[in-house]
């Protein structure tokens, strides 16, 4: 019987190895996210406004 070893496997082997993100200040995204939401809420009121 064969026993496997993952660390003898090489990265090739692996399905899907994937991206890790680590965000080191996840306060700047929200304030991004929210400013992206500001944006679009405004467009979409000033086209309701126009038709």
């Amino acid at each position: 019987m064969e026993s496997i070893n993952n660390a003898e496997q090489s990265p090739d082997d692996y399905d899907d190895m994937g991206i890790v993100v680590v965000e080191d200040e996840p306060e700047v995204d929200r304030e991004m996210i929210n400013e992206m939401r500001r944006a679009y809420l405004e467009e979409a009121r000033s086209q309701d406004t126009s038709e």
